[in-house]
């Protein structure tokens, strides 16, 4: 359910103290002479569509979902990166969460595997693109008080260091990832090990995914990597829109898929 960058470590699941009934009351826990386990590790692997995990409808996979993404917890290395930097950071105003997915460098060109999946043609263009993203991000401000649209701040998290310069233009912007990949490397790829930064690289992959959690509102593209942020939010109760939604041309070929689906 996340991307496969994440492949390690970075996340714990909660056990709770104790387990529900069937009538909703809580039977304790027998007392033991054992020790006590420690906490479960969540490991992420390859990504698992939830529609192979639940047959439907719709709505019961994303509560299927939710209740799993609200048991986990980042591991304390983690926890502190997320609550020391949302706490200096984000705990003020009105915060946009932007989160861009371009594949750096790989994975959604023509001809590859996902090329459908994320349109990067939008990213070739940074001045119309930025012009896209600032009127995504306006949108969400529309319904708030007069003060709140005045001191918004955006939180932008990307996977690649190009799209992460482009983005630093947005304004009231700001991040807090600062290794990438290479260009072209995709999100695969063995940093030289040196003061651990191969983990230092997860961490903030991790950290990123946590901390657009804790902001008010999202755009964003397709990826599993805001999948989190989305489902535990509610969508961020209906203030979050995937920026591609906003082009005539994909929302006219959104229109032809849900005619041809009803036509079937």
């Amino acid at each position: 359910m996340v991307d496969k960058s994440m492949q390690h470590h970075s996340t714990t699941r909660s056990t709770p103290k104790d387990r529900p009934t069937l009538d909703g009351l809580r039977r304790p826990r027998r007392a033991s002479s054992r020790p006590p386990r420690p906490q479960a590790c969540h490991v992420f692997s390859c990504s698992r569509r939830t529609d192979r995990v639940h047959p439907g409808p719709e709505s019961e996979r994303f509560r299927l979902i939710r209740s799993v993404f609200r048991e986990l917890r980042p591991a304390p290395r983690v926890a502190q990166l997320v609550d020391g930097w949302a706490r200096d950071n984000l705990d003020a105003g009105f915060t946009i969460g932007v989160n861009v997915r371009t594949g750096n460098g790989a994975y959604f060109k023509k001809g590859m595997r996902y090329a459908d999946r994320v349109d990067i043609s939008l990213f070739d263009d940074h001045r119309r693109f930025l012009r896209l993203i600032e009127r995504a991000c306006q949108q969400r401000l529309q319904a708030l008080p007069r003060h709140l649209r005045e001191s918004y701040r955006i939180f932008y998290a990307t996977d690649s260091a190009e799209m992460g310069e482009v983005l630093g233009q947005l304004p009231n912007a700001l991040t807090r990832r600062e290794r990438f990949p290479p260009p072209g490397e995709g999100d695969l790829f063995a940093f030289a090990d040196r003061d651990n930064a191969d983990r230092a690289a997860v961490d903030d992959t991790v950290a990123d995914m946590f901390l657009l959690s804790r902001c008010d509102a999202l755009v964003y593209n397709t990826s599993l990597f805001n999948q989190y942020a989305r489902v535990v939010t509610g969508y961020f109760g209906g203030n979050a829109v995937h920026f591609e939604s906003l082009l005539r041309r994909k929302r006219a070929q959104s229109a032809l898929l849900r005619a041809r689906h009803v036509l079937r």
